[in-house]
């Protein structure tokens, strides 16, 4: 399986915006159609992700919802303690 770079990846989508067709870029440059397909669907969901930077912002976002939602489960779990050990005292 190959793996291209997120630079080669958005160098052909440029080329193929240049009003190139896609089966002649993935000619062009020995590409499969296939794959420069995947890569233009993917662009269209998101123009962001081919950009590396986005990519790094959206992982720390992902740890960041993961620890928030590790903290609000605690977060109800003491609640719920607290709840419990005012009743018994009561």
């Amino acid at each position: 399986m190959n793996k291209y770079s997120n630079e080669i990846k958005k160098f052909i989508l440029q080329r193929i915006s240049k009003k190139h067709s896609t089966s002649q870029v993935a000619k062009e440059f020995e590409l499969p159609l296939k794959t420069v397909e995947k890569w233009i669907t993917a662009y269209n969901k998101d123009p962001n992700c081919f950009n590396d930077k986005v990519k790094i912002n959206k992982k720390e976002t992902d740890e960041i919802i993961k620890k928030y939602k590790e903290i609000k489960k605690d977060n109800e779990i003491l609640k719920a303690m607290i709840s419990s050990l005012s009743k018994k005292t009561k």
